[in-house]
């Protein structure tokens, strides 16, 4: 029903081996990580390096941290933080008000949102970085019935070649 779904969807790891069941993907158009994302007045260190947050330093029975439902966040999650208390929500806006009331201690979502959502808010801060190394991609119908793939790829090493590609990504991310 549709032609082209894009939205930071991961093409690569666990994740993107279930997806490339059902769908095709374009190149990867970026590379994003996890981030956590706390209250400001939350001043506690979740992690030694912030730069590189491993899954034993949150994987504590002690935390209690939400994310988004069916996102590549929940996933990471439930994989890697089986002694914490985890609490998903069906959209952003829950897990954000969630955070903000201070019900949990983190959340767990991809660190672009995070960033932007702490150059927005300044109720939160980024409080560290999970290195996942996921490929975000644009995804068409398994198969690529369409013949969409190779135009999406030539606009993709277009906008690479003339700069825009780096115009965009220092704009937004």
């Amino acid at each position: 029903r549709m032609d082209i779904a894009v939205s930071a969807i991961t093409m690569n790891g666990d994740l993107g081996a279930k997806r490339n069941q059902t769908m095709s993907f374009s190149d990867s158009y970026y590379e994003s990580d996890q981030g956590i994302l706390a209250l400001t007045s939350d001043t506690r260190t979740f992690c030694a390096n912030a730069n590189n947050c491993l899954a034993s330093e949150l994987n504590q029975a002690t935390y209690k941290v939400a994310f988004q439902t069916l996102t590549s966040s929940q996933y990471w999650a439930e994989d890697n933080l089986a002694n914490a208390v985890l609490t998903d929500y069906p959209d952003l806006t829950q897990v954000l008000q969630t955070l903000s009331t201070g019900a949990v201690d983190f959340v767990v979502i991809d660190r672009p949102a995070a960033v932007g959502i702490a150059a927005g808010n300044p109720q939160f801060r980024v409080a560290g970085t999970i290195q996942t190394n996921e490929l975000f991609s644009f995804a068409v119908a398994k198969g690529d019935p369409l013949g969409l793939l190779p135009k999406i790829n030539d606009a993709l090493r277009a906008l690479r070649a003339d700069g825009t590609y780096n115009t965009l990504v220092n704009k937004w991310f």
